[in-house]
């Protein structure tokens, strides 16, 4: 988790080497598979590398690969910790905004798909956190939304 952590502030500085991230991308699904090894903070410093694969401008990883990640992602958005909740929500949203946005060549049943396949798991979480009966908490879930939504 502490590489991950290191690697995803690199990429996010402006000159980072592509080479790097397509080094990240190799070895996504053992980072996926390492989220049931860690505690809560380690979780999310990989779920946050892990939605770097997705907010590049074009897929450095297949559709399956991604189905693969998310799908081992979407457990995690029923964590306590609410830090980890949204980073697993951050790595769907940017996974189906990546394959299924403006600019996407999927075929439209194949959107269809993932959209129901994904929001359908995105929706129960984010409602107990809108609902929650901490304000810290509704605040968080109420700007996530909110990013999301202007994008």
């Amino acid at each position: 988790a502490s590489a991950v952590c290191v690697i995803t502030e690199i990429v996010r500085s402006p000159n980072a080497p592509t080479n790097l991230q397509t080094t990240v991308a190799s070895h996504a699904l053992s980072y996926v598979a390492s989220l049931e090894l860690c505690g809560e903070w380690p979780q999310l410093y990989l779920l946050e590398g892990i939605a770097q694969l997705f907010q590049q401008k074009a897929p450095i990883i297949t559709l399956e690969e991604a189905e693969a990640v998310t799908s081992r992602v979407v457990p995690l958005l029923c964590s306590m910790n609410v830090a980890v909740c949204m980073a697993a929500f951050k790595v769907v949203i940017t996974m189906l905004l990546q394959f299924t946005g403006p600019g996407a060549s999927l075929a439209e049943d194949l959107v269809e798909q993932l959209n129901a396949k994904y929001v359908v798991d995105i929706v129960e979480p984010m409602l107990t956190l809108v609902c929650s009966t901490k304000a810290e908490i509704r605040y968080v879930a109420f700007r996530n939304l909110k990013l999301l939504l202007n994008v």
